[in-house]
């Protein structure tokens, strides 16, 4: 009479390990891509679509394991394998490349629809007309939003195990274990979930403490429609300040390094700015000393924080304009 064998669900020790194997390799393609982009189409290119490249990296892995069947080298290495929710089969294909899909392109796509809107508070002063929806987004609570839920599933899975990802707990990837294990595996099993159970609690109230400020954050944001009604129809001013007399940056005296004879201590090779690859209008540098033009090093930092040279931190409230 023949048994059917049920494969034991995979601990957060074993799984972390995996996502971390996984993450060196993608590493390892990251770098390898980027080194024949930058050979075929230049370090611009390479400087320019940092994301993009990343995002292909992880396609490509996961195309040639995952969306095959194959197992990646992570899952090798701690001898892992996929099963639906109720460990009795393999997963289908659909919800392989379903979850390829919502683990890379996905979180891409929000990225730059939150950027887009951090962009538009930038550029945007808010009003009284403005639609609620529009404000929340143009704040931030877009993304606050999405750190928020990967935070409580990362909680989640400190306490339960199974689904590291979202996006693998979304379409039903469970890892299981490929072998049988001995007694000495099963003690460390046990004991490495109650460190995971231990490490989710500390997580808990740290998110617990974060999230107060961003709940109030989020009722005035709702509030404000409603006061500014008030105040129309009781005569009352909106309390505040408005400036004035700011002159646009057209009618600003802009220092080009194209006249040789401005700020001349700055040699020739090193008077075009490496993003627009053009003489630099308003040199400005970031804490590492690397020279750029100032919109062209502040558009940068809104959506890389580092230098585009040496990688070094570099945020927008850090860069000096020389003078």
């Amino acid at each position: 009479m023949s048994t059917k064998r049920v494969l034991k669900p995979a601990d957060e020790s074993t799984i972390v390990q995996s996502h971390q194997k996984d993450t060196f390799i993608e590493s390892l393609i990251t770098t390898k891509l980027r080194d024949v982009l930058t050979a075929l189409r230049g370090q611009y290119f390479t400087n320019t679509y940092p994301q993009e490249i990343l995002i292909s990296s992880k396609i490509l892995y996961l195309a040639l394991t995952t969306l095959r069947n194959k197992r990646t080298l992570g899952e090798e290495y701690v001898d892992v394998v996929y099963v639906d929710r109720k460990n009795k089969s393999t997963v289908k294909l659909h919800q392989r490349l379903l979850f390829i899909i919502s683990y890379t392109i996905l979180p891409y796509t929000l990225s730059k629809i939150s950027a887009y809107f951090s962009k538009r508070n930038d550029s945007e002063d808010d009003n009284e007309n403005t639609n609620i929806l529009r404000k929340i987004l143009r704040k931030g609570t877009l993304s606050n939003a999405i750190n928020l839920i990967t935070d409580l599933h990362l909680i989640l899975f400190y306490f339960r195990g199974s689904y590291y990802q979202i996006s693998k707990r979304f379409y039903g990837l469970k890892y299981a274990l490929a072998h049988e294990v001995d007694k000495a595996e099963e003690k460390f099993r046990q004991s490495s979930a109650r460190s995971y159970r231990i490490l989710g609690l500390v997580l808990l109230f740290q998110l617990m403490s974060k999230g107060v400020p961003h709940l109030s954050r989020l009722v005035k944001l709702y509030k404000e429609p409603i006061k500014s009604e008030i105040d129309r129809e009781t005569g009352n001013k909106t309390s505040g300040f408005e400036i004035k007399g700011v002159p646009e940056e057209s009618a600003m005296n802009a220092i080009d390094l194209s006249d040789p004879k401005i700020l001349a201590f700055i040699p020739d090779e090193s008077r075009k700015c490496i993003l627009c690859l053009t003489p630099m209008v308003n040199p400005s540098c970031g804490p590492c000393g690397h020279l750029f033009c100032w919109n062209c090093i502040f558009n940068w930092c809104k959506e890389r924080p580092e230098c585009p040279l040496c990688r070094k931190a570099c945020h927008k409230q850090s860069i000096l304009p020389i003078r």
